[in-house]
């Protein structure tokens, strides 16, 4: 019975000395390869056919760093592919790429001053967390 004693507590010590990850952590390793650009869309229940409204950018990421995107830009296309009226889980695989890489956005811009205008913005992908 003290073997099996003594190996709990050998585990107990192991296990007390091994820091959890932090989410942070977890999320840098679960993306170590893959990134974003930080850009949060308007939910839709069905595709749009406009395109994705932005909702707003996530501070500190690529996108709100390039100071060109902001909340009523509609996403058009990404890379030279229209994503009008796709749905957003087909989307989302072709703005996520390796860190670091870039990806070409075109935007219709609405906003004041532009009278639905197409922008295009170069960002290079990173780790966004919020």
């Amino acid at each position: 019975m003290d073997g099996i004693s003594d190996k709990n507590k050998d585990r107990d010590a192991i296990t007390q000395r091994t820091p959890a990850a932090s989410p942070t952590q977890h999320l840098k390793a679960k993306f170590a390869h893959q990134a974003g650009v930080g850009i949060i869309f308007q939910k839709q229940t069905t595709p749009d056919p406009r395109g994705l409204v932005v909702e707003r950018c996530s501070a500190g990421g690529p996108a709100e760093n390039s100071r060109r995107i902001h909340h009523g830009m509609v996403l058009v296309a990404i890379d030279d592919t229209d994503i009008r009226g796709l749905a957003a889980a087909h989307i989302a695989p072709l703005i996520i790429g390796p860190l670091g890489s870039e990806v070409q956005l075109t935007f219709q811009d609405h906003g004041e001053g532009h009278d639905g205008e197409h922008r295009v913005v170069k960002l290079t992908r990173g780790v966004v967390l919020k």
